[in-house]
């Protein structure tokens, strides 16, 4: 990513080096938000294709417990990760390796429409 090179230009002392993280850490969180929404916002969609139409406090419980079962499964998956390669700690690109795998597996999913529940 640019905003990586950038950061990486700079020594981890100078001031340049903070202040091109925090814009790094800004971005990349608005973009995790972003991809977040969009996906569960796809999930959303078909859980309606599947089971219809539901009222928007149910649909809202249905999506933050989705998503709380995505946690999980992404921590375990890194978990299964780590272990096969007998790592405790994965570098950077590693983990965004893995994560993208995951999150790839979970696209599958919703387009496919397993895994996911009806609503509650």
């Amino acid at each position: 990513m640019y905003l990586l090179e950038i950061r990486d230009s700079f020594s981890k002392e100078d001031k340049s080096w903070e202040h091109a993280q925090s814009l790094y850490r800004k971005v990349n969180s608005r973009y995790t938000m972003q991809a977040r929404r969009e996906r569960s916002g796809r999930a959303t969609t078909k859980a309606e294709e599947l089971y219809g139409p539901t009222d928007y406090h149910s649909r809202l419980q249905w999506v933050a417990d989705v998503e709380h079962r995505w946690a999980q499964r992404r921590l375990a998956f890194l978990d299964a990760y780590r272990d096969k390669y007998k790592s405790p700690r994965l570098d950077t690109e590693t983990r965004a390796e893995v994560l993208a795998e995951f999150w790839d597996m979970i696209d599958t999913e919703i387009f496919e429409g397993k895994e996911l529940p009806p609503w509650n």
